[in-house]
């Protein structure tokens, strides 16, 4: 029996089967390689664009907080400010009451002595 089956196996047309099957094989084969292989073209391509514009978008961000940091030291010189001219006001004011409290001494006793 294994005779008939050894037989078979080399008789022309199984090999002229086999010989007609693998193109197909072969061709089967490449296909799914071709297809995975742009799978991940594809997924590779993905990924990429993603990180793109992951960097992208933090090179905004460090820009918009360069930006934000210069925005609140030009805010604190500009406070800063503010509070010493606030001083020197209240500072020229109380100087210019004291001299209308003296001016003001001045006139009613140059006003008592003319009568």
């Amino acid at each position: 029996m294994s005779q008939k089956n050894t037989r078979k196996l080399t008789e022309p047309a199984y090999g002229l089967a086999v010989s007609r099957k693998r193109p197909l094989l072969i061709l089967g084969c490449t296909a799914i390689v071709l297809l995975l292989s742009g799978v991940a073209t594809g997924v590779w391509w993905q990924t990429h664009q993603v990180s793109q514009g992951i960097r992208v978008r933090d090179e905004a961000m460090q820009q918009e907080i360069v930006k934000l940091g210069e925005a609140l030291k030009h805010a604190e010189l500009q406070a800063e400010h503010e509070a010493t001219l606030r001083v020197s006001l209240e500072r020229q004011l109380v100087e210019q009451s004291e001299e209308v409290k003296r001016l003001r001494g001045e006139l009613a006793f140059f006003q008592r002595t003319k009568k």
